[in-house]
């Protein structure tokens, strides 16, 4: 080997090196602090399973599925609107701290409209989902209160302070967790599980408030063209994340009115424990974004290829993690939950190649992110919410419960390759054709 192809070689692979070491290194922090703070239903698993009926623990996972609608909804896309600010911050004219003010203004507008729509539907609401109408008000209460303390949890993430992030996330889970388990003990109902939760969003965005005063010195003034700008990434952020959130919940209210609500309790174990895999997906993709951006603004082709590769061998990671969790989970179901809940292990195979797939979309989706197109995730999340819809009705009437499991896979696996594909118009990468070109090397 020639003395400067030596040199290349080794640059190339200090460069893999550096890349690696520094995406595992934030992702440490983030898996493990994420990794706990989205794991909270799986924690309370032997707690709920054994105290509550599977009845109850359906009514508390139709109400975590509604929460998850109207986070999505009172947020207004305003969280990814202010992260994206963030590295526009030291641009000429540009007030970040308005700027957070005008996306918190945003939703606390949205909150006051929720609470109005709460009002004049509860009751059809309250009569389809089983959940007392009264409960129903907690609901834009609880999204308020999430919306404004998130905003400090990511511009965390994106100066790159994984410690202080990681201290509000684990303050968050266990508080949580404790208040749920001293009210569902002292209730033994599914609402001490709500009631935990609402206490505890009230809390942190009490907390959330303080730290953006704090570190931002808010500008307290509205701004018209920051709203626009807002709501103009935002909004398609909404559909986007929305045809997730609907598609998480969608199989919860399909089997609680074709099925029954104990059946959507035992489904939403299994749902649980296969999201683990999509915990870890999450808490690297908040440290991978970051990066994958910074070297997106100074892109070569070497980088590209590079890119590419690291990508791969985290799709094969994920896949491996889902087949380990799919063959352990029958085994650790029989001393975590109460045997009234056994049955979750027959929808693991399809929750857990969902979430897989799931983890492999969140690594290609981050293009379309940073070419600013987000409205094409509204039109993919629309045709998606679709073919979720389709899948789930038809398979839950040939094949059951289980067919609500197989909706769920499919479903994601096909968001997966849409996403895949226009991320590769709005910004190619050479997901095949670096291994021609490779190969044509070699070859000469």
């Amino acid at each position: 080997m020639h003395c400067e192809e030596r040199k290349e070689f080794s640059s190339k692979h200090m460069i893999i090196s550096l890349l690696t070491k520094s995406v595992f290194k934030l992702a440490t922090f983030y898996t493990g602090a994420n990794f706990i703070n989205q794991a909270i239903p799986f924690f309370l698993l032997p707690i709920l399973t054994r105290f509550l009926s599977p009845s109850d623990y359906g009514i508390i996972a139709t109400f975590m599925a509604l929460i998850g609608i109207v986070n999505v909804i009172v947020s207004m896309g305003s969280t990814d609107a202010v992260s994206r600010g963030y590295f526009d911050k030291d641009k000429e004219g540009f007030d970040f701290s308005k700027f957070i003010f005008n996306a918190a203004f945003i939703n606390f507008i949205v909150f006051l409209i929720f609470i109005i729509i709460t009002f004049f539907l509860k009751s059809f609401i309250s009569q389809k989902l089983f959940i007392p109408h009264n409960w129903l008000f907690l609901l834009p209460i609880i999204s308020f209160c999430y919306a404004i303390y998130i905003i400090p949890f990511k511009l965390f993430i994106f100066k790159q302070k994984p410690i202080p992030y990681a201290i509000m996330e684990l303050s968050h889970t266990f508080i949580e967790i404790i208040l749920s388990i001293f009210l569902v003990l002292f209730t033994l109902s599914w609402k001490g599980r709500v009631l935990g939760i609402a206490i505890n969003k009230i809390l942190f965005f009490i907390i959330g408030i303080y730290i953006l005063i704090k570190n931002y010195s808010l500008n307290l003034s509205l701004n018209s063209n920051y709203i626009r700008k807002i709501l103009s990434y935002g909004i398609p952020v909404v559909f986007h994340s929305l045809g997730f959130t609907v598609v998480g919940a969608l199989d919860r209210f399909f089997l609680n009115r074709m099925v029954g609500l104990s059946i959507t309790g035992i489904y939403s174990v299994g749902y649980s424990i296969a999201t683990i895999i999509g915990f870890f997906a999450g808490a690297f993709n908040l440290s991978w974004t970051p990066i994958l951006f910074e070297k997106l603004s100074q892109i070569t082709e070497d980088l590209k290829i590079k890119l590419v590769k690291f990508t791969y061998f985290y799709f094969v990671l994920i896949l491996l993690a889902a087949f380990f969790l799919i063959i352990i989970t029958p085994y650790f179901l029989k001393f975590f939950v109460g045997k009234n809940f056994y049955g979750a292990s027959q929808f693991i195979f399809w929750l857990a190649l969902g979430y897989a797939v799931h983890g492999m979309y969140t690594m290609v989706v981050s293009y379309i992110f940073y070419e600013k197109k987000t409205y094409l995730l509204s039109i993919i999340a629309v045709i998606t919410v679709i073919i979720n819809i389709i899948f789930n009705y038809t398979l839950i009437k040939l094949n059951g419960a289980i067919g609500a499991a197989q909706a769920t896979f499919l479903t994601f696996l096909s968001r997966f390759l849409l996403v895949w594909y226009f991320s590769n118009r709005v910004y190619p990468m050479p997901w095949f054709s670096f291994i021609r070109e490779e190969k044509y090397d070699s070859e000469k």
